[in-house]
């Protein structure tokens, strides 16, 4: 649709051409009017000799300021908005303002884009949710805080101002000043938290091969719910159980007809990396991409309605415009907005609880799918599993070529293995290998090869192999990258955190997938964890999951010392006490020399 079909069925009658460019606004002004368009001001940044063009008065920002002139809506020709703009002239005259740009990008772009996404995924019966606009110049009720905001017309870190941030997350008990310093950081903290093709591990951002850590997943699903696109949809300003993901995760594993999961990707989205990406996936029919679109030069509720109307009338495609939801009367405590368009954990929130209801709404219809459609034939495609990754992964093939090289020289029918960090090695650990090994043919020892644990990986390994020397049917091998690692559970060296945020099944996975059947490993075994949550929460995904590859899963119960089960961490607990006598009750000959030449 051109503008001009725009203007008329948004039935604008007075239109004004804007900006700072006095030659620019002129010379738009007058195209315009050349396609039809009856413009009635030309507003400039300062005052001209030339008080009209073509018959069109010129006025300026300051003049519409101090005069209120009858103005239903404002085309604007800039890249950013004057926040004296904004505050003294679009909120208190509530006069609607359309940067150009965003229109012909919204309307060609866009909504060329829609029309092949629907035709990708209606054959799928996949449903694509698009949210427009979201951002604190649209609201209609604003409250101070957001009033502020839009003065401010900037993002959160291009000012030393903290905005009151605590405001924001005043309904959390934890969110104490330190935390919200942590959690919102800088702008070079969020780049590398964002970067698409680099893991990334702290307190608060988690993420494998360009996907977000989203909780509480389950394990067997029927369907699939992917987050796509711009910051709103990654969770930016929030830790990753305070997501839309995170939230919409957890309101679906409420839903008794049928069980999602979500899956949030750290993507920005475009035309063509929506396009390939739909192509690259093995969609179930129900499956569901939400994306969001933001134009933050944008105030004119008729623009957005004018497209959500358009891109609604795909059968296929949900479109909705966030202020139907944020707009509200505010009550105390209610802040959601970190800046004019980023909101924290309160608007994820209030999202997902949206996205809920859309979503079992949509759930009862017959969604469009030509499932016998013969002129329609889907793209070879993977399945959206992090282990997709690894078959491209030259170095994990070589991995592999590795182990099954070392299989031909221990072929035996029962094969156990074992992975240990032993940091240090402990009789504990001496004890878990020695009567494990009595229960197979062959017993592997993997010792975790990350340097993450108080002793380096080089004196562990060691330790290891000196300590179980005399076992004949046992090896001792490096874990790799691909045994607990910080690419496979980066959450096992979480373990000093309050609430670790862990989700070891990758790393079982591609145990058991791959490591195992290249060993011929048929057993796991593990000591029983009293203490650690982490490690606790490792062993129970193995005792679920390993079982489904026919492996079997051994929990041996741990060697204790006078009644107190032995562990590392209360060797480094009398290490640091230097409690010799009983550190050298709980630790082999070998390893209490290790640490007597090198420690005391």
């Amino acid at each position: 649709m051109s503008l001009a079909q725009f203007i008329d069925e948004a039935k604008y009658k007075n239109i004004a051409v804007g900006g700072f460019d006095a030659q620019n606004v002129l010379k738009y002004g007058i195209n315009l009017q050349k396609i039809n368009l009856d413009i009635k001001y030309l507003i400039v940044n300062q005052n001209l000799e030339l008080k009209s063009i073509h018959n069109i008065p010129i006025i300026t920002w300051n003049e519409l300021q101090r005069k209120k002139f009858d103005i239903d809506v404002i085309l604007f020709f800039e890249s950013y908005i004057d926040s004296v703009i904004y505050s003294s002239i679009i909120l208190p005259f509530k006069i609607d303002l359309i940067d150009i740009n965003s229109f012909f990008r919204l309307d060609a772009e866009l909504g060329k884009s829609y029309e092949e996404i629907n035709k990708k995924i209606q054959p799928l019966g996949v449903t694509f949710v698009s949210l427009l606009g979201l951002t604190t110049y649209r609201l209609k009720q604003p409250s101070e805080r957001e009033i502020h905001l839009g003065v401010q017309g900037t993002l959160l870190h291009d000012h030393n101002e903290p905005y009151l941030l605590s405001e924001v997350f005043n309904d959390l008990d934890y969110a104490d000043e330190n935390y919200i310093k942590e959690l919102i950081a800088d702008k070079a903290t969020w780049d590398r938290r964002l970067q698409l093709n680099r893991n990334h591990r702290d307190k608060y951002f988690n993420s494998i091969e360009g996907m977000r850590y989203v909780p509480e997943v389950p394990k067997d699903y029927d369907n699939t719910i992917y987050l796509f696109g711009i910051c709103f949809t990654k969770g930016v300003y929030a830790e990753d159980k305070n997501t839309i993901a995170a939230y919409l995760q957890k309101k679906m594993n409420g839903f008794q007809a049928k069980t999602f999961r979500v899956v949030s990707i750290i993507e920005d989205i475009d035309k063509n990396n929506v396009l390939s990406w739909i192509d690259s996936i093995n969609f179930k029919p129900g499956d569901y991409i939400v994306s969001c679109v933001i134009e933050n030069r944008v105030f004119s509720d008729r623009l957005f309605n004018y497209f959500k109307k358009l891109f609604s009338s795909y059968s296929n495609i949900i479109c909705e415009d966030t202020l139907d939801y944020y707009e509200r009367v505010h009550v105390a405590n209610d802040e959601i907005f970190i800046d004019n368009h980023h909101v924290g954990h309160k608007g994820y929130k209030m999202m997902a609880e949206y996205l809920y209801e859309k979503i079992i709404e949509n759930s009862k219809k017959d969604i469009p799918y030509n499932q016998n459609n013969q002129n329609f034939q889907k793209p070879k495609a993977k399945d959206f599993n992090k282990l997709d990754y690894l078959s491209d992964n030259k170095d994990f093939q070589n991995y592999l070529l590795q182990l099954k090289e070392l299989k031909k020289k221990h072929s035996f029918d029962k094969i156990g293995a074992i992975v240990v960090n032993c940091n240090p090695f402990t009789n504990g650990h001496r004890y878990l290998i020695e009567t494990s090994s009595k229960k197979v043919d062959f017993l592997y020892v993997f010792v975790v090869e990350e340097d993450k644990s108080e002793f380096s990986f080089k004196d562990r390994l060691s330790l290891v192999k000196r300590g179980i020397k005399d076992l004949n049917n046992v090896l001792v091998l490096p874990s790799g990258k691909f045994i607990i690692s910080n690419y496979t559970f980066p959450g096992y060296f979480m373990k000093e955190d309050v609430n670790p945020i862990v989700d070891p099944s990758l790393d079982v996975e591609i145990f058991a997938t791959f490591i195992a059947p290249s060993l011929g490993i048929n057993t796991r075994f593990v000591g029983d964890e009293p203490y650690c949550k982490v490690t606790k929460m490792y062993n129970e995904t193995m005792s679920e999951l390993l079982p489904r590859f026919n492996i079997d899963f051994i929990e041996i119960k741990r060697m204790e010392n006078d009644g107190t089960p032995i562990s590392a961490s209360l060797v480094r607990k009398l290490l640091n006490n230097n409690d010799f006598q009983e550190l050298e009750k709980i630790i082999p000959k070998s390893t209490y020399a290790y640490l007597m030449k090198t420690v005391r």
